[in-house]
């Protein structure tokens, strides 16, 4: 694991001596992770199964925002490419979540009209939302669909796509779960609470 942690662009603790409070305030206020409780162990970097993929340790992602480097962190590969598997937050002896941040560095990146760097991802979080949106929970087969005609990848995995649907692991018809009126109404109240916020709207400030 040490040999794959060189693979994306670490931070050494001792890179930076000056850390900033604004940008690990706004994120505790966002999501409730304190960032400054990192040591740098870089535990979760060490586990971390995307880091060859990735521009930014894991570790390193949490060093720029204890020093306030937002603009690097909403231009970073790394923000879209984690799954949000918690290992980091699992192997992390003070419990950071850095999934959680990584999920407010995306929002803010979108927030700002700072495209992903990693444009199927963004298409793939479309789908599947857009399925749990519509039915309440995804039919594999119309969301591959929306996502191959985003993407334009249309001939990608085609035989492992056949041979999970000849085994019966995409159903042909979707279903629709209960209560697909409540899921309406937080769908709903997130989106009048989304614009908001990109308004600036004091009461959305207060919610905060």
């Amino acid at each position: 694991m040490e040999e794959s942690a060189k693979t994306a662009v670490p931070v050494a603790p001792t890179a930076m001596t000056t850390p900033s409070s604004s940008l690990s305030k706004l994120i505790q206020k966002a999501c409730g992770v304190n960032v400054m409780e990192c040591y740098q162990c870089m535990k979760c970097s060490a586990g971390c199964p995307l880091l060859p993929d990735l521009d930014l340790a894991p570790h390193a992602v949490v060093r720029k925002a204890q020093m306030g480097q937002l603009d690097d962190l909403l231009h970073s590969k790394t923000i879209w490419m984690c799954v949000g598997c918690h290992t980091c937050a699992t192997r992390c002896p003070n419990k950071v979540d850095l999934p959680a941040v990584n999920d407010f560095l995306r929002q803010e990146a979108r927030r700002r009209g700072i495209e992903p760097t990693e444009r199927n991802i963004e298409a793939f979080h479309k789908a599947f939302m857009g399925e749990i949106r519509s039915r309440g929970r995804v039919h594999e087969l119309s969301m591959i669909g929306k996502y191959k005609m985003a993407t334009g990848t249309y001939f990608d995995d085609m035989v492992l796509g056949m041979n999970l649907f000849f085994k019966g692991k995409v159903p042909l018809m979707p279903t629709t779960a209960k209560g697909k009126q409540q899921l309406r109404k937080i769908f709903l109240t997130a989106d009048e609470k989304k614009e908001a916020k990109d308004a600036g709207s004091p009461e959305a400030e207060k919610e905060q």
